[in-house]
């Protein structure tokens, strides 16, 4: 049998790197002096951010370089602009290359800076750029979501589940459509009802937005809550814990947030994707394009270990397990949301009546 689930490691200890076989380049490179971009100081919020800034550290740990960490100024509530064109400007006159740029918002500026510097390569998380200077890593959280997904829908004794996401984006959206059809899939009957904490990058550091719209999602009736919000994703948490319902973490592995009220946390390996692209590059390879990282790459998963062992079945891991070998073998086809013709199989992400919460 198949076991997709993953057990926590250590915050900074060794990565099991599954290293793909790719058909890339190998030729000079300008001096290798790596640099990643946040647009938030809060690195450590438990979910993405943390994820990818653990891949640099574990990267400098292991091999000894150096990995300098740019990031804009503002704390956790602000909502103030990101100044993107800063954080770049300041990385690019201390010729670092390459900038990893974590997260879809270095979008717009990757794609103006990078023809000016052909020289210098960037990696950019969530976002396709297509230019020879420019490596694009998706990650298929659809997949992942699929099957947290089907692990709410099972573990529910209400049959209502809820999904709150940060800023309203197809991004995100596509964490809800993966969600959704895992859980129909698992229980046609079930019931989702969604939130959307706001429209700007702010949405992701708002954990009070997130505990309001969780604490309205338990009031209808979900007894499981799947969040994609980021830092605001901890209050998601805190609302299950205090109400004896049970939420579903994101990106890194959350069940210790609140031992036996984490069913499980959907993990996107943003720390196995960055250091393998460290590694490429200080090994002398260069892959631009786009590389979509999902189960078969061991970039997507679900965590289990002593803080949820008692809340999944063996019931639900073996549904689990099969459904991601289908996944895997093309024999289930997850669809991803797309912004003009929604989620092609079921489309409950919409911001709700509650309306768009600002902080």
């Amino acid at each position: 049998m198949l076991r997709i689930g993953v057990v926590a490691i250590g915050q900074f200890a060794p990565l099991l790197i599954w290293l793909l076989i790719l058909g890339g380049e190998s030729h000079a490179a300008p001096p290798f002096k790596p640099a990643i971009l946040f647009d938030t100081n809060v690195l450590f919020d438990g979910g993405f951010t943390e994820s990818a800034y653990r891949g640099a550290k574990s990267f400098t740990e292991i091999k000894g370089v150096d990995v300098k960490t740019f990031s804009p100024g503002f704390q956790d509530k602000s909502n103030d602009d990101v100044d993107y064109p800063r954080i770049i400007r300041d990385a690019l006159a201390a010729k670092h290359s390459p900038l990893i740029g974590v997260g879809y918002g270095f979008t717009d500026e990757f794609s103006r800076v990078a023809p000016k510097y052909p020289e210098t390569k960037f990696i950019l998380v969530d976002a396709v750029i297509d230019a020879p200077n420019v490596q694009s890593i998706i990650f298929r959280e659809e997949q992942g979501s699929y099957l947290v997904g089907a692990m709410a829908a099972m573990a529910s004794k209400t049959g209502k589940i809820g999904f709150v996401g940060g800023q309203d984006l197809g991004l995100i959206r596509n964490f809800g459509c993966g969600y959704s059809q895992g859980a129909n899939r698992a229980n046609p009957k079930i019931e989702i009802i969604t939130a959307m904490i706001g429209d700007d990058v702010s949405a992701f550091v708002n954990p009070r937005a997130g505990k309001v719209l969780a604490q309205k999602i338990i009031a209808a009736g979900a007894d499981v809550i799947y969040h994609a919000a980021g830092l605001s994703g901890n209050g998601v948490i805190e609302a299950a814990a205090q109400a004896g319902v049970l939420a579903i973490g994101v990106d890194s592995n959350q069940n210790a947030q609140a031992p036996g009220h984490v069913l499980t946390s959907m993990l996107k390996r943003l720390d196995v994707a960055i250091y393998r692209a460290l590694l490429d590059l200080d090994e002398g390879r260069w892959y631009p394009g786009t590389q979509h990282l999902g189960l078969t790459e061991g970039a997507i998963g679900w965590s289990l270990d002593e803080n949820n062992i008692e809340l999944v079945s063996q019931d639900m891991q073996d549904h689990v397990e099969n459904q991601a070998f289908e996944i895997m073998t093309n024999r289930v086809r997850v669809a991803v949301y797309d912004d003009e013709e929604g989620c092609p199989v079921a489309d409950p992400v919409k911001v709700d009546d509650w309306g768009i919460i600002d902080d």
